[in-house]
């Protein structure tokens, strides 16, 4: 039998109930070649101890800038049994949950090392993030939100945003939290070179620093506005106009610890970002003057130092349960 264990650092915000969990694996293995192979050598340099450094430097670097920590509570994790499926993440979602914890956001940092592809190519300046279905779901947010701040605060480093779960047919740690139905993401390099992942090949001298250091900025200025900002604002709900016709729609939502105002985003639905942004700086309700048949609207808080949450979209997900 052996003991798998994760290493988690934990940042106490002013709101211990509401995590934000930031995460890599250590585990290794050389799957390609044996995956039952526990003997050989599996360096696992950018797979992904690109990954997880990056985690342990952002641990650090939060703890000294914010040593009495931020709204929300940071969770650093470092988890095992990721080659294994998902062992380590698996459990921490389930203890999170199971311990009445509100995840606010979980993103895994996997294989963000690599800039020269198989055929010589090189991508050194963009990074790419997935964001899970469906389109008006909280793992999109995630990702819009990521998206939003890589480009404001760290524009040397372009996003590619994909909507999906995850690369085609692979996984990684923060699937467990999107099946929880909690706000995930995976961040990972533009670049990966399959002839090195899961093999004795994967070496540190493969490893771009400048790189990871790039891939943590944006994980930083995306987990760091989030871990400031107010929670989102809950029960939010829309109703058809009845004066208007039908042609206008109520929206309205519950006060959020903290929020000193919200906006309403509004976008098409065959758009990938919000189009219109519409502040309500007293009450918690709106009339918005447009048909949200055609549309999706969301609302989020804004706390007085002016960082946002994520979007509580509306009309709101459809889960079907068998």
């Amino acid at each position: 039998m052996v003991n798998v264990v994760n290493v988690l650092a934990w940042l106490p915000g002013r709101d211990t109930s509401r995590v934000i969990v930031i995460g890599g694996h250590y585990d290794s293995c050389i799957c390609n070649v044996d995956r039952f192979d526990v003997t050989s050598d599996a360096p696992g340099a950018d797979d992904d101890g690109s990954g997880t450094s990056m985690i342990v430097e952002l641990a650090r670097v939060f703890s000294r800038r914010y040593p009495r920590g931020l709204n929300a509570t940071i969770i650093f994790a470092l988890y095992a049994g990721e080659e294994q499926g998902l062992l380590g993440s698996t459990h921490l979602a389930k203890r999170l949950h199971d311990s009445g914890y509100r995840v606010t956001a979980a993103v895994t940092n996997d294989i963000v090392g690599n800039v020269v592809a198989d055929d010589g190519s090189v991508d050194s300046t963009s990074a790419r993030i997935f964001g899970a279905d469906p389109d008006n779901g909280m793992s999109r947010e995630l990702a819009r939100y990521a998206w939003a701040s890589g480009t404001l605060y760290n524009p040397a480093c372009a996003v590619l945003p994909v909507f999906r779960l995850d690369r085609i047919q692979r996984g990684g740690d923060h699937i467990p939290f999107v099946t929880l139905r909690d706000p995930g993401l995976r961040f990972t390099e533009r670049l990966e070179n399959y002839k090195r992942q899961h093999l004795p090949t994967d070496e540190l001298r493969d490893v771009n620093f400048g790189y990871v250091a790039n891939m943590g900025r944006l994980n930083a200025a995306t987990l760091g506005a989030l871990a400031m900002a107010p929670p989102p604002p809950d029960s939010v709900v829309a109703r058809r106009d009845s004066n208007s016709g039908g042609q206008k729609w109520a929206i309205s939502w519950n006060p959020a610890p903290g929020a000193v105002a919200y906006e309403i985003l509004v976008r098409r639905t065959t758009v990938a970002t919000h189009e219109k942004l519409i502040r309500v700086t007293s009450g918690t309700s709106y009339v918005l003057g447009e048909q949200l048949d055609d549309l999706w609207a969301g609302v989020r808080s804004v706390g007085a130092d002016g960082h946002r949450s994520l979007a509580a979209i509306v009309p709101p997900p459809s889960f079907v349960t068998r």
